[in-house]
């Protein structure tokens, strides 16, 4: 045997006096045996009496989505240190929840309780020939990191020979190779290794070191070995990835035990010559203070003599006591209800804290599937008398189709009360371990009879409760309509309070319209019903009514009355796509970064001026020798103008020529594409093919401009006065003259028209396009006539692009930009400095910077513009073994070479168009170009475009409902908010559970100005949806805030305030001060660093309770304040300390909360707080869960405040410190879902 990368033995040949010879002699005495089953060959226990499964609670589906997992096996089970489980298996298709290829070996995670939970696969590895094969029955969470031992490459002998020790920093999603390895020439050889799990995240070890459990093979069969032998394995919990640190048990001495390095040294802690071992799983009870082991014995195809094993023992090695031996059809009864029951394993997540209630997770009953049932440990004990009855049984929450019940403990006071079953209607539907249980599925306005019993560590059942009788409520609340909008121009979607009834709702008679519109037919879906009308006029206001639309109540509830406005507004709708080739094209945008094609994993990386916020149509690079008179065809509803870029500027096809050359080039990683514009009327749009061009042209589409890209009209006039001037045409194109541009709305009384825009001059210096007419003059006189366009201001050089990495090398620095040329007319503006050249990437020769380009030219009476400094020279990288990644596509060249089988050098191995470490990460296969997971991702979200509003008030919300094609479930929206249209300068970053929309921080959006948003959904594999087209929001000053200083005048407070005593006034010593919402007391804050700005109190009204406590807790309101001026640094986010100074001491008991304006929910606070009598120290970090803008930007935006809780003490206390407690650390945990599961990226952001 040789371990890698430290051999720890030359040789698996040792003949010595060690492990392999007492095996020999032990597993010669029984070699004449027949496969009889001889009992138990451990004595019994003297603690645990049996175990009990409890058949009802069984469930071979994850209740919480539905997702089930057949013709998969192993699950293997941790728990890690984001709150889930997570499990290996093989053979099989996981939980169907990423694909359904069916996988050689997979990893699953597992959210939620045990009544409830979901599952969902987040990796799979190949199961034919060039994936990554062989299987694990070992996986371990130790320190953030998953831990997984894999054996070998199949079923047979190969499954023996080597384990290898692979880990996932990711939460599972990705895995790298250890340089961990045992491998064998020949038999005796490690056999299905497990760890030995703890509690969470290793929590509660036994020492600082990792076990690990190997069953001995002494033949390639799957199959139960003899003499079942199983060594032990340990491992300093930081030396994992350490071949040399491991060590083998040797054996006692003097009652403890004795390690080696020397693998041949290794002795069994757990053997049975009589009926053999497959399969092991052991894990700590801590309730019980005892290790559990739990094997699979005998011949796994003999029914007869399929048996299960469970043993304990007080240390790792022992001694081991027979808790169970037994078939496991005599288990429960029904543990095995067909042909097999395997690979028993305990959820230490599911463990009572007296550790007698467990959840066993196996593979079974029947054929191979994930279950799990629940049981108990019966403990030895004398007691013959059973519990008491529980007390108190009441209703704490009804529904019209479910009751909540409460009770107090039952009391036993020999052996414990262990778990409560429950009777409904004299009939038991329960036994659970807990003092609360939700009954479901029941009938509205039904009365119900309930009584509770308790059970005993002896297994007795005792007297039942008093009977609690409970009805459920009844619906007689009747639907509301709850908003319209019109979808098309003879469409409007209805949305409703609850579902709805079909035919009630799908009647057209029960809706009215005003304005000459009328409805033609209706249909419902759930709670949305799609009306379709005659044609609607673009800009008018419609009023729909609705009436006798009934619920779905037993006793449905109709509504009398309601109503709803709607306003018209034509929007680009683009259906009925058709292509020659057959091949399947995709709607998308052409934003930097997103892909070119869908059969490619080439992006844009220079896209000008309005083109991103137009519809792209992605094409098949594959199509571009395919002949066909009409390639593409698709159907417009108005009038749009098509964009065809394409890689030759010149020798285009026949088709291609007429059209008009803009002279535009957009930028990808392929090919530059020229782009060519036609207008199109609304109908039908064809588009012929490629001709004999490299690569395929690209389709852009938007509606069509009345001016083209000339300037917008100018204002109209006022009463006889002059319309305002037209804005700054947009960038000419080369060799072109521009459209001209819209005529001027009519003036109020013969207003004079504005002037025409002037154009800005093209990138090479050609003609702008014409300006805007003026506006016409509006009543009975004749308007005046727009100025003309121009001439055109000299075109800004555009940046130079980076040069791309090679193999790891660091990055050319991008040349510093060109100033701007200033204007041709009146006092040119100073020229701006070019930018310094950036510092090329470290790799393992750092890349130069580039040089810092000149300043821009100074207009007419401009200051010269200053010239750019010269960019920095890249450092020479460090080198590191294994980190390579020659095709950029995300896996390293070992992972591509000996874990997924891919090129290493082709970022896109089987050319579906989608990288190859995308694929991997999420879920499809890059080795067959038929599995892409683009397909699978969420449909692309709409956002309203929002009105002007204060920034205390900014309240986004989405246009479209999630939608998904494989009916995948939401995990999560994610929002974004910039201060530029390509979103490299993030304000606002955040991941949300809701999608209904999202309220943006106090203190996050400065008023007068302009920011962009856009949103995404991830479906709860992870996979995102396409980014939404972004808009443009417009902050108002706050109406709150008249003297624009950023404070709430409600509670701005007159300056010469002295909170901290020290006699001197606040502001003089850069602290801010807020009077409270409560009771007006002054408050001060001063941070250890930075600017801190003071920005309003926060109503304890207004603030939404997240937990049970009442708002008489809040003695003061909260508040919402900011630091600014922080260092950036996203490898070491600034940490400051806030001192916050109270009038009075702070009662006792006082906690500090914080309060998320994006929810509107309240929560503990996640860093360190310290309250001394009246001061609170909050310890902040830039970017940590407690800043509201979720970004390592500079900003700390954080509204919170003191809670006390209802019934809390009233003294005032000297001391207290906190760092959030168990509730904040389950905020934490939430805020890391995502992934599922996924971690978190800090952002940068300006």
């Amino acid at each position: 045997m040789a371990m890698e990368t430290a051999s720890m033995s030359k040789t698996s040949g040792h003949k010595g006096p060690g492990w392999i010879g007492r095996l020999s002699l032990a597993f010669g005495l029984v070699m004449g045996m027949v496969h009889a089953v001889a009992g138990p060959y451990y004595p019994p226990s003297d603690l645990i009496e049996t175990v009990r499964i409890d058949m009802s609670t069984l469930k071979n589906v994850a209740p919480g989505n539905g997702a089930e997992a057949p013709e998969s096996d192993n699950w293997t089970i941790t728990w890690a240190d984001d709150g889930h489980q997570y499990t290996s298996w093989g053979d099989g298709q996981g939980f169907r929840t990423m694909n359904r290829t069916r996988a050689s070996l997979g990893v699953s995670r597992i959210e939620g309780d045990k009544d409830n939970y979901s599952a969902y696969d987040i990796f799979k590895t190949g199961h034919d020939a060039g994936g990554w094969g062989g299987k694990s029955l070992g996986i371990v969470s130790v320190d953030g990191k998953l831990y997984l031992l894999r054996n070998g490459t199949g079923s047979t002998g190969g499954a023996f020979r080597q384990t290898e020790l692979w880990k996932s920093t990711d939460h599972g999603r990705t895995w790298s190779f250890t340089g961990v390895r045992w491998t064998f020439d020949g038999m005796p050889a490690f056999y299905s290794p497990t760890f030995l799990q703890f509690g969470r995240d290793y929590q509660g070890a036994r020492d600082n070191h990792v076990y690990i459990y190997a069953n001995e093979a002494q033949k390639s069969d799957w199959n139960v070995q003899k003499p079942g032998g199983v060594s032990l394995i340990r491992v300093p919990r930081d030396r994992l990835e350490d071949a040399s640190a491991y060590e083998y048990f040797a054996g006692l001495s003097g009652g403890q035990p004795t390690w080696s390095s020397n693998l041949a040294d290794r002795v069994p802690v757990f053997q049975d010559p009589v009926n053999g071992n497959m399969r092991t799983s052991v894990s700590y009870n801590a309730g019980l203070k005892r290790y559990i082991l739990i094997t699979q014995q005998v011949d796994r195809f003999a029914s007869n003599d399929y048996h299960i094993g469970i043993y304990e023992a007080p240390e790792p090695w022992g001694p081991w006591k027979t808790v169970l031996f037994d078939n496991p059809k005599n288990v429960g009864p029904g543990l095995n209800t067909g042909s097999k029951t395997v690979y028993w394993n305990l959820s230490n997540k599911w463990l009572s804290q007296d550790g007698r209630h467990f959840v066993l997770v196996y593979t079974g009953p029947g054929p191979d599937q994930w279950g799990t049932v629940e049981g108990d440990f019966i403990l030895k004990t004398t007691d013959n008398s059973p519990p008491s009855a529980p007390s108190g049984l009441r209703a704490t929450e009804r529904t019209d189709t479910s009751v909540t019940l409460a009770w107090d403990p039952a009391q036993d006071a020999e052996s414990g009360v262990i778990r409560y079953r429950i009777y409904r209607d004299g009939q038991p539907i329960a036994s659970i371990s807990g003092t609360s249980h939700r009954d479901t599925g029941l009938v509205p306005g039904q009365a119900y009879q309930y009584r509770i019993s308790a059970i005993n560590g002896a297994d007795l059942e005792g007297p039942a409760s008093a009977t609690l009788t409970v009805s459920t409520t009844s619906d007689t609340t009747p639907p509301s309509l709850t908003s319209a909008e019109a979808t098309g121009e003879n469409s409007i979607v209805l949305t409703f309070s609850e579902p709805v009834d079909p035919a009630t709702a799908g009647d057209a008679g029960n809706y009215g319209i005003d304005n000459g519109a009328r409805i033609l037919s209706a249909s419902a879906n759930g709670s949305r019903v799609t009306l379709s009308t005659t044609p609607l006029t673009e800009g008018i206001e419609y009023l729909v009514t609705a009436s006798g639309i009934r619920d779905l109540a037993p006793s449905p509830n109709p509504l009398q009355q309601g109503e709803a406005r709607l306003v018209f507004t034509r929007t680009l709708q683009i259906s009925g796509l058709y292509t020659a080739s057959g091949r399947t094209y995709a709607w998308s945008t052409a934003d930097p970064g997103n892909l070119v094609y869908v059969d490619r994993n080439y992006t844009f990386t220079e896209v000008p001026g309005a083109y991103p916020t137009m519809q792209l149509l992605q094409t098949a690079n594959n199509d571009k020798y395919h002949s066909a008179a009409t390639l593409i065809r698709f159907d417009v509803n108005m009038d749009v103008d098509v964009f065809v870029g394409h890689v030759d500027a010149t020798n285009l096809p026949g088709w291609l020529g007429t059209w008009e050359a803009t002279g535009d080039v957009i930028g990808t990683t392929d090919r530059a594409l020229h782009l060519f514009r036609r207008r199109f009327p609304a109908g039908t749009v064809e588009l012929g093919d490629n001709g004999n061009a490299p690569s395929m042209y690209v389709v852009l589409v938007t509606p069509a401009a009345s001016g083209g890209s000339g300037g917008d009209s100018g204002d109209a006039g006022g009463s006889s006065g002059t319309g305002g001037a037209g804005n700054t045409g947009g960038t000419g194109n080369t060799g072109g003259t521009g459209d001209t541009g819209n005529t001027g709305g009519t003036g109020d009384t013969s207003g004079t028209g504005g002037a025409g825009g002037s154009d800005s001059t093209g990138n090479t210096g050609d003609t702008g396009n014409t300006g805007n007419a003026g506006d016409t003059g509006g009543g009975d006189s004749t308007g005046s006539t727009g100025s003309t366009s121009g001439n055109g201001g000299s075109g800004g050089t555009g940046d130079t692009g980076s040069t791309g990495s090679t193999g790891n090398s660091g990055n050319t620095g991008s040349t510093g930009n060109t100033g701007d040329t200033g204007g041709n007319e009146g006092t040119g503006s100073t020229g701006g400095a070019g930018d310094t050249g950036n510092t090329g990437n470290t790799g393992d020769t750092g890349g130069t910077g580039g040089a810092g380009s000149s300043g821009g030219t100074g207009g007419a009476s401009g200051d010269s513009a200053s010239t750019g400094g010269a960019g920095n020279t890249g450092g020479t990288g460090n080198t590191g073994a294994g980190t390579s990644d020659s095709d950029n596509d995300g896996l390293t060249d070992v992972m591509e070479t000996t874990v997924y089988g891919t090129r290493p050098d082709d970022p896109d191995t089987d050319g579906d168009g989608e990288s190859d470490g995308d694929e991997v990460r999420y879920g499809s296969d890059p080795l067959d170009p038929a599995s892409r997971w683009t397909p699978h991702r969420p449909a692309r979200p709409m956002l309203d475009n929002p009105p002007p509003m204060p920034s205390t008030r900014a309240l986004i919300r989405p246009r479209t409902d999630y939608a998904d094609p494989d009916g995948d479930p939401m995990l999560a929206i994610e929002w974004q908010i910039a201060k530029d249209y390509d979103f490299r300068r993030l304000v606002f970053s955040r991941r949300l559970e809701s999608a209904d929309a999202v309220r943006i921080p106090v203190g996050v959006l400065e008023p007068n100005r302009i920011y962009w948003v856009r949103m995404r959904y991830l479906d709860s594999n992870g996979l995102p949806s396409e980014w939404s087209p972004r808009r443009r929001i417009v902050i108002d000053i706050d109406p709150n805030d008249q003297d624009n200083n950023g404070i709430d005048d409600r509670y701005q407070v007159a300056p010469g305030m002295d909170t901290d005593g020290n006699g001197v006034p606040d502001e003089q010593e850069g602290m801010c001060n807020l009077a409270d919402a409560v009771a007006g007391n002054v408050i001060g804050f001063r941070p250890s660093s930075g600017r801190i700005r003071c920005l309003t109190s926060i109503e304890p009204s207004s603030i939404r309770i997240a937990t049970a406590a009442s708002n008489a807790g809040f003695s003061h309101g909260m508040f919402s304040f900011g630091v600014e001026n922080l260092p950036v640094s996203e490898d070491n986010p600034a940490e400051i300390t806030l001192e916050i100074y109270f009038p009075e001491p702070l009662p006792a008991g006082t906690r500090w909360e914080k309060y998320d304006e994006v929810t509107g929910e309240r929560r503990p606070f996640a860093g360190r707080v310290e309250i001394e009598g009246r001061r609170v120290i909050l310890h902040l970090v830039d970017g940590s869960a407690d800043d509201a803008d979720g970004l390592v930007n500079g900003k700390i935006v954080d509204p919170s405040g003191p809670v006390l809780p209802a019934g809390g003490g009233t003294g005032s206390t000297s001391s207290a410190t906190a760092s959030g407690g168990g509730g904040a650390l389950a905020w934490l945990l939430l805020l890391m879902l995502p992934g599922l599961c996924r971690f978190r990226m800090h952002r940068r952001a300006a």
